[in-house]
Formats: C-alpha cells, sequence, structure tokens
C-alpha cells in the first residue's frame, strides 16, 4: 500500500474512532446530558488534537524519507540523508544505517568512508558505536592492515559487538602472520562461546577454527556444528538466511556464508559427527 494512502487512512480511522466516542453521549443520553459531558471533557479534544499533531508531525516531518523508501529511490533518500548526516550531525542509527544501505545500492563505498570521517571527528563515541556498518567499505576491499587498523581498536576497548571481533580475526586471519593467527583463533573461540542464537556468526567463526588443527578448536567447532545440524536443515538454513540477509554485514558476507553452509551440511561432514 502507498505511503500517502496508509497516512490518510490511519488520519480518517483516528478521526473517525474521536468522533463517535465524543459525540456518543448525544445519541445515547441527549443533548443535555451531552452538554455537561463536553463541558467537562473538554480536555480531551486538547489531548487528541496534541497526539494527532505529534504523530502527524512525525510523518511530515519524515515525508522525504518513507516517500523515497517506498519508491526505492536510493539517490534521493542518500541526497536527504547526506544533508541530516554532514550538515546537521544527527547520527542517529536509522540515519546512518539507512545511509550506508543507500550507498551500497548506489554502489558508492567513498561515502561511507567519507561518513566515517566526519563521525569520527565529530562524535568519535558515535563512530565506534556504528563502527560495523561504517566499516563496510573497509571489509569489501580485503585489505587486512586496514581492517585490523579500524575494527581492533573497537573490539579491544569493549568487546561487545561480536561481530565487530568477526572482522577484526578475518583481518587478522588475512595478514597471515602466526601471531596474528593465534590472536584470531582466541577471539573466534570467543565469538563461538558467545554467540547465543546468532547462528550465521557461529558457522563463519566454526568454518576459520577448522583451519586450527588441535584438540581444543575440534571439539568447539565439531560440537557447533552438532548444535547446528540438530536446529536446521540445508533447506531451512537457506530459508534463514534470506531473512538474515535483513543485516548488512551478512549480506555482505553471503558467499563465504554459502560455502561455510555446504561445508557445514556437507553428507560427509554430518557423518562424521557423532
Amino acid at each position: 500500500m502507498k505511503f500517502k494512502a496508509i497516512f490518510f487512512i490511519f488520519n480518517g480511522i483516528i478521526l473517525f474512532s474521536f468522533l463517535l466516542i465524543f459525540f456518543m453521549p448525544l445519541f445515547v443520553l441527549g443533548a443535555d446530558y451531552a452538554m455537561v459531558f463536553w463541558g467537562d471533557s473538554w480536555y480531551l479534544l486538547a489531548l487528541f488534537l496534541g497526539v494527532l499533531g505529534i504523530l502527524d508531525g512525525y510523518f511530515l516531518y519524515n515525508w522525504t524519507l518513507f516517500t523515497s523508501l517506498e519508491k526505492e529511490n536510493w539517490k534521493g533518500l542518500h541526497d536527504y540523508l547526506k544533508e541530516k548526516l554532514f550538515e546537521k550531525n544527527r547520527f542517529s542509527r536509522q540515519n546512518i544505517n539507512l545511509f550506508v544501505n543507500a550507498s551500497l545500492m548506489l554502489n558508492d563505498t567513498e561515502s561511507i568512508d567519507s561518513l566515517f570521517q566526519h563521525v569520527a571527528q565529530k562524535a568519535p563515541e558515535k563512530a565506534e558505536k556504528y563502527a560495523l556498518n561504517l566499516g563496510i567499505p573497509v571489509l569489501l576491499r580485503h585489505q587486512d592492515k586496514e581492517i585490523v587498523d579500524r575494527f581492533g581498536p573497537v573490539w579491544n576497548k569493549s568487546k561487545q559487538d561480536l561481530w565487530v571481533g568477526w572482522n577484526y580475526a578475518f583481518g587478522l586471519l588475512l595478514g597471515g602472520t602466526e601471531e596474528g593467527r593465534q590472536n584470531a583463533k582466541e577471539i573466534l573461540t570467543t565469538l563461538l562461546d558467545r554467540m547465543g542464537n546468532d547462528y550465521p556468526l557461529g558457522l563463519l567463526s566454526s568454518y576459520m577454527l577448522k583451519t586450527f588443527d588441535d584438540g581444543d578448536t575440534t571439539q568447539k567447532v565439531e560440537a557447533f556444528l552438532q548444535q547446528l545440524n540438530r536446529k536446521f536443515t540445508q533447506d531451512s538454513w537457506s530459508r534463514s538466511m534470506q531473512k538474515a540477509q535483513e543485516k548488512i554485514q551478512v549480506y555482505i558476507l553471503g558467499s563465504i556464508l554459502q560455502e561455510a553452509a555446504k561445508w557445514a551440511f556437507s553428507p560427509e561432514k554430518s557423518n562424521q559427527l557423532p
């Protein structure tokens, strides 16, 4: 349904509901009681108008945003959010995430790099908070040092965003040094322990850990694969990945996830599990 239609239908339903409630005493109890009711309840009209004004104000304020999304007008959305972010410094999660999405749809990763530099200068804490999406171009370039330099400090500072940790470990493994590999192994093991229900993260961590041939690591990977195969079939996993790709990180890593899924759900691998 078109956004404009939703807006007017919403206003129509709210207005009709209020008028029905407001005039009900007139139809049910008569004019005399209705006058008393209206006299005592005048504040309800003010409250209604205030709430409706706030809701409509929100819709009107974001009209360009909503209509651009509806029409998939990525250029219009990009330009609209660029003004909010670069000129007005409104670094909300919604603004940043939508700007990153629009930039990717336009194949304009330079804009994301520019946004990161701007946010890092104006609000460094926001640059750390939204490091994952702002670092998508870094991940796409596959430059190990750049990945490590971008995600390493964020991960080492808080160790909260597990996907930031995965990116950091990925960069360390790309570097190929023995020290980097050992650090990556430690991080990936931590991610596997803390993954919760984030199975894409668990699968990618296991897929990278399989290159480490030692007893403890192998046991952790096998335990995860058992858990994965109990919860998913290959078909149900594919369906779940279609929904998971709403996350930019999962979408970007789609090809690696496909390779990891083939490995995890392969008959040979399944037959090896206890």
